[in-house]
């Protein structure tokens, strides 16, 4: 069992949190970690009636959360200039959101041709679908991004779904997009 939800950023946000969360203004996220926040408490209360804290370990891992004796929920965010995306599942998880941004073209080869070559090539899309879901493989078993470039494209098993390796385990990734965001997260 996941849920995951993305949100355009929005301004109006900031006055509700403000009213209904206020303990989120005075601690010390950014406006990013705010607004995704705000998001995930609001699925927390509506779905479980949960109303506690986010916390996260002394490495940074975000603390699974004890719903009852029935569940823990682990979760997962991310940010990017004009999105902001969560997930909650009954497993550990990753999430990451990104939006389309032609840069450098040496930032291409971040990833090895070989996963591009399972995508039908080398291109700015295929980059982003192969950033996020790396990215999103790095925040469930917190490595260091410098270690991407080991998490390879292993194959794709449906539309929109993908399986990477790394270190001898699999990971299958659920990735989306829309007009210029690319979502991805682990969806097993």
């Amino acid at each position: 069992m996941y849920y995951q939800e993305y949100h355009k950023k929005s301004q109006e946000v900031f006055h509700t949190i403000q009213d209904k969360y206020p303990f989120l203004l005075s601690a010390e996220f950014s406006d990013e970690s705010i607004e995704v926040r705000y998001h995930l408490f609001e699925h927390l209360l509506r779905e479980y009636n949960y109303m506690g804290w986010l916390e996260k370990d002394q490495n940074g891992r975000p603390v699974p959360i004890n719903i009852g004796w029935w569940v823990t929920l682990h979760w997962s965010i991310s940010h990017s200039e004009n999105y902001v995306a969560f997930i909650v599942s009954e497993r550990p998880t990753g999430i990451d959101i990104a939006e389309h941004e032609e840069r450098d073209s040496s930032l291409l080869e971040s990833h090895p041709m070989s996963d591009y070559d399972i995508l039908g090539g080398k291109n700015w899309n295929n980059f982003y679908i192969l950033w996020t879901a790396k990215e999103s493989v790095i925040k469930l078993i917190w490595w260091k991004l410098d270690t991407m470039n080991e998490i390879h494209l292993q194959q794709i098993i449906s539309l929109g779904v993908y399986e990477f390796a790394y270190l001898g385990q699999t990971y299958w990734i659920q990735s989306t997009s829309e007009d210029n965001m690319y979502l991805s997260y682990i969806s097993s």
